[in-house]
């Protein structure tokens, strides 16, 4: 009996381009958010990654993550209070679970 491989696009990590069309923003907010998230310190470095072609993916629900609490963040007082990021939040806000 012959295997199929079935590979979806992930909707954690796209890439920019992906992440300008699903979002309908400009590659360069995506860009510029990207940066400001490193400077926040909230999030590991496992938000930005390489793909097997050298090309850079981000990871979405980080991203949203720091849209929701972009004001938060950039207010030292406030970010202290926030509760750490959790991936599985976002994605419970995004109407999906982890596993089945």
């Amino acid at each position: 009996m012959d295997e199929v491989v079935v590979i979806l696009k992930s909707r954690v990590y796209m890439t920019i381009k992906d992440l300008s069309i699903w979002y309908g923003i400009t590659p360069q907010t995506i860009r510029r958010n990207i940066q400001e998230m490193k400077a926040t310190g909230r999030y590991n470095n496992k938000f930005l990654v390489l793909d097997e072609c050298g090309k850079w993916m981000a990871n979405s629900l980080m991203l949203e993550d720091y849209w929701a609490h972009k004001t938060e963040l950039k207010n030292k007082n406030l970010a202290k209070r926030l509760k750490p990021y959790d991936p599985q939040e976002v994605l419970r806000e995004r109407g999906e679970t982890i596993g089945v």
